[in-house]
């Protein structure tokens, strides 16, 4: 289930990062992790038979930095390569709006990936 195996990554990244450098405790049992389906637009034609994709917020208390609560956003896609059925997660997080500048150099990292999957 990949919404709850992400709430767990974020629950023990934040936990791990307030222990071991802020020398503090965190309760996260206030994280959230919403997923749900979304339609992957492929003008390229470029992503792999049977790509599904979703979109997700995590709620969280951001560790690194502010130390604060933050909405992260995330577009996820799975797949399963049927020559050798390696399953793939491929995801682009960012706080940021879908429409800031970052979303883009996000789409471009992963086209080019996908990209590189057919040579």
């Amino acid at each position: 289930n990949i919404e709850r195996e992400l709430l767990t990554y974020y629950q023990g990244l934040s936990s791990a990062i307030f222990i071991n450098s802020r020398n503090k405790k965190i309760d996260t049992s206030g994280f959230t992790c919403k997923l749900t389906k979304a339609t992957p637009v492929d003008p390229q034609k470029i992503y792999p038979e049977g790509l599904t994709e979703y979109a997700a917020t995590v709620n969280w208390t951001e560790p690194f930095v502010t130390q604060k609560p933050q909405t992260l956003k995330l577009i996820i896609q799975t797949w399963t390569d049927k020559a050798t059925g390696n399953g793939y997660l491929f995801v682009c997080v960012s706080p940021q709006d879908l429409k800031a500048d970052i979303w883009q150099s996000m789409r471009n990292i992963r086209d080019t990936f996908y990209r590189n999957l057919q040579k």
